[in-house]
């Protein structure tokens, strides 16, 4: 067998990746802009009730949209601004005359932005991977896609903080409209353009679930009772809090791959240091950074869910955690940490969290938060979760593409595959165009890949890193412009007659992410593809 051939370059997916918004859509301009605003230095108005006077307003000559089209996005090109907060613009469509939709607000904060010649692409919100257009103080966000910032505008009656794809549309003269709140200030906008597409969004869905939680113990404050400080790193302090619980591992488990530290609060991040005791009584740190500090450090804040991997199983959702000075630590997945702590120092180890012994059937498990600055800051946990690196059912992920006659290709499997190819695995593709022809394909690492869009205007996703493996081409039955084609494949026949494909032997608990793919003559590069599947080999 022969890897399957992708036109897809891995710098290209990622070009396509990081532009998909743009080429799912088509943009009409672009349209000239001017001064922001048209006359003077700004002010006059009352934020947000009275729009002041002067406002650049920039129009635009649009054709048709497509049928069924909707607006996807605003490009503002060339934007410069010596105060942007400033500003608040607002698009006026032909089809709903006399109503200004918000585009973005600096907001009633006004912060002192300095856009210098800055190209923004504003989406609509329901795109989950952008994120608003920031308006903090400072140099202007880097140039890129952003979605609409409303920012606590609730202006008069003919404003709307309407979602830019629930702007009616349609053909004739568009108008963008740059109110300028405070004078003082003055900026210009080159161009911009706008663009129609279908509804939806273009953000990849996420990657499989990595890891089968299991529900720990409940937390309390930090410190406990009978607080007192220790010295780093000889001495742990005094009444930290303690939570233990009895935990069931998951049958099959085979290593723990993250703790989740669930509603922890505390006012002064560099204080905390996360130990977890194992059921055969060793002690491992997961988190720490007080690095000796002691009262000092730093003063950012813990207020979310986090949880720690070591990334052994999958890289850490975020990273490492931020660097000081972002505030509130942002909840998420990060790197475990041991700080500078000494491996065994106070019988505290630094062991990888995939290292720690785990036990089969139920044990107990006790998660310890240290307080290393127990006079001033404090904070507390609502509870604690362990996730492990366990077999489950083959995992559906990703999202199917809808086809020229409406079908969703569904791909599942019946059971994980053995190292000895014998555990009758059948992988099925549903909801296939009858009487196309299609092939299965698959991939063996998904590390650091996110799904891209198989071509521009397509409703499909490539959903395996490469290299891939073709497993056979075959036909799907059924009936033309139907949904009722379907494949079916015989997994084990396929590895043991196929010894030099990829991946080829398997060994216990590798991963196999498997796609079909087949013909649709009309759709965007002739072709879609189903969803996605991960199984996990088994001994």
């Amino acid at each position: 067998m022969r890897r399957l051939s992708l036109s897809f370059s891995a710098t290209a997916l990622a070009a396509v990746a990081l532009c998909a918004q743009s080429a799912s859509a088509q943009c009409q301009g672009p349209f000239t802009g001017g001064a922001i605003p048209a006359v003077g230095t700004g002010g006059g108005g009352v934020f947000p009730g009275t729009l002041p006077p002067n406002p650049g307003v920039f129009t635009g000559t649009v054709t048709a949209p497509g049928a069924g089209q909707v607006l996807t996005s605003v490009k503002l090109n060339g934007l410069s601004h010596t105060w942007g907060g400033d500003v608040t613009m607002f698009l006026e469509s032909p089809a709903n005359p006399g109503t200004l939709h918000t585009v973005f607000s600096g907001g009633a904060a006004d912060p002192n932005i300095d856009w210098i010649n800055n190209s923004y692409e504003i989406v609509d919100p329901l795109e989950t991977c952008r994120v608003p257009l920031p308006m903090g103080a400072g140099v202007g966000a880097a140039n890129g896609i952003y979605a609409q910032n409303f920012n606590g505008f609730a202006g008069p009656a003919n404003t709307a903080n309407t979602a830019l794809q629930s702007i009616p549309v349609g053909a004739g003269t568009w108008s963008l409209y740059a109110y300028d709140f405070v004078g003082g200030d003055v900026g210009t906008l080159t161009s911009w353009e706008l663009c129609f597409g279908a509804a939806g969004t273009s953000c990849p869905p996420p990657p499989p679930p990595c890891g089968v939680c299991v529900t720990g113990g409940a937390g309390s404050a930090i410190p406990g009772t009978g607080a007192a400080d220790g010295v780093w790193p000889t001495t742990l302090p005094l009444g930290p809090m303690v939570s233990t619980a009895s935990i069931t591992t998951p049958a099959g488990a085979t290593a723990l791959q993250s703790v989740k530290l669930l509603g922890l609060s505390h006012t002064w991040r560099s204080d905390v240091m996360v130990v977890l005791t194992a059921p055969n009584g060793s002690q491992h740190i997961i988190y720490a950074e007080d690095n000796t500090v002691n009262c000092g450090g730093c003063d950012d804040i813990y207020g979310g869910d986090y949880a720690f991997t070591d990334g052994a199983a999958c890289p850490p959702a975020n990273g490492t955690v931020p660097l000081c000075g972002v505030g509130v630590v942002p909840s998420g997945e990060y790197q475990q940490d041991f700080g500078g702590w000494p491996n065994g120092n106070a019988g505290l180890n630094t062991t990888p969290i995939s290292a720690i012994p785990i036990a089969a059937g139920t044990n107990t498990w006790t998660l310890t938060i240290y307080d290393w600055c127990t006079g001033f800051d404090n904070g507390s946990l609502v509870g604690f979760d362990l996730c492990f690196e366990a077999a489950t059912a083959p995992i559906a992920y990703c999202t199917a593409g809808t086809t020229t006659n409406g079908c969703n290709a569904s791909i599942s499997a019946n059971v994980n595959p053995n190292v000895a190819n014998n555990a009758g695995v059948t992988i099925a593709v549903a909801n296939v165009e009858g009487q196309k022809q299609g092939i299965y394909f698959y991939g063996i690492d998904n590390t650091g890949f996110s799904p891209v869009p198989w071509s521009p205007g397509s409703t499909s996703f490539l959903c395996v890193k490469g290299p891939t493996q073709r497993a056979g081409s075959q036909g799907a039955g059924g009936t033309t412009n139907a949904c009722d084609g379907a494949f079916s494949l015989n997994w084990d026949l396929f590895v043991t007659n196929n010894p030099i494909a990829v991946g080829v032997p398997f060994s216990a608990g590798d991963s196999i992410f498997v796609q079909a793919w087949f013909r649709d003559p009309p759709a965007p590069k002739t072709t879609n593809l189903s969803n996605a599947i991960e199984m996990t080999v088994q001994p």
